[in-house]
C-alpha cells in the first residue's frame, strides 16, 4: 500500500501541479489580452477626441485659404490704399464670423494672417496673446520656412510660452496650425497663416486616459514632432 500510495502521489502530483500552472498562464494571458484591448479602445477614443479638435482648426485654415474676399486682399497690388483703412478686415471681409466662432469654441485662441503683399497683417486673440506684428520678423522662422516649402500643406507646432518666434507676448503654451497662402499655380505666396489652440486643452484631454503612473501618451505632428507629452 505504502509503494502505491506514493507512487500515485508521483504521478497525480506534477499533473496537477501542472494543470495548476497552465490554468494561471491561461488567465494571466486572458488579463493581459483585455488589457492590451482596453488600451487600445482608449487610443482610439482618445485619437477621435484629438481629431475632431485640429479637424476645427483646419476646418478655419481652410475656410480662410478659399475665402474670395481674404484673397482678393492678400492679392492687392495697392497695399498703401487698403492701409488707409484701419478696419480693413473687419469691413471688408466675413472675418468676424470666424471671430464669433472662436468665441464659440473656447479653445481656438488665436489667429494671424500675415499678406506677403505688405498689407496690414489680420490679429485676433482671445486670450491677450500678441503676435509678431509683422511679416518680415516672420519670415526668418523655421515656421515660415517649413510653410513655404510645403506648398500650402498644413503643419502642427508646439510653441512654448516663452518662444518668440510666433508670439512676443503668451501667458500659455500654444499648439499652432501654420501654413502659406499660395495662389493657384502654388508658386507665388499669398500670406502666411498662423492659428493657436491652447495646450492645456489637449494635456487636459491625454490626461483623461491616464489610468496608471506607468502610462504615457505622446501626440506628434503629421512629420513626427513631438506636441505633447504626458506620463
Amino acid at each position: 500500500k505504502r509503494k502505491i500510495v506514493v507512487y500515485s502521489y508521483r504521478c497525480i502530483g506534477p499533473s496537477v501541479l501542472s494543470s495548476c500552472s497552465l490554468l494561471s498562464l491561461q488567465r494571466y494571458s486572458s488579463r493581459k489580452y483585455m488589457i492590451i484591448q482596453q488600451g487600445l479602445r482608449n487610443v482610439e477614443s482618445l485619437s477621435d477626441s484629438v481629431t475632431v479638435i485640429m479637424s476645427d482648426v483646419s476646418d478655419f485654415s481652410n475656410y480662410i485659404l478659399i475665402n474670395d474676399e481674404v484673397l482678393s486682399i492678400v492679392k492687392s497690388e495697392d497695399p498703401e490704399t487698403l492701409n488707409q483703412d484701419s478696419r480693413l478686415w473687419k469691413n471688408h471681409t466675413s472675418i468676424g464670423m470666424l471671430e464669433d466662432m472662436m468665441e464659440l469654441k473656447g479653445y481656438i485662441k488665436t489667429i494671424a494672417i500675415y499678406p506677403e503683399n505688405k498689407v496690414n497683417p489680420y490679429f485676433r486673440s482671445i486670450d491677450t496673446t500678441t503676435y509678431v506684428q509683422t511679416i518680415g520678423e516672420v519670415q526668418p522662422t523655421a515656421f515660415y520656412q517649413q510653410a513655404i516649402e510645403k506648398r500650402g500643406m498644413t503643419s502642427w507646432g508646439f510653441v512654448p510660452k516663452q518662444d518668440n518666434d510666433v508670439y512676443v507676448g503668451s501667458r500659455t503654451d500654444k499648439i499652432v496650425l501654420y501654413r502659406e497662402i499660395f495662389d493657384l499655380t502654388k508658386t507665388k505666396p499669398l500670406a502666411y497663416l498662423v492659428l493657436g489652440i491652447s495646450a492645456e486643452t489637449m494635456t487636459d484631454l491625454c490626461a483623461n486616459y491616464l489610468f496608471d503612473d506607468s502610462e504615457g501618451i505622446l501626440l506628434l505632428s503629421n512629420d513626427g514632432r513631438v506636441l505633447i507629452s504626458q506620463g
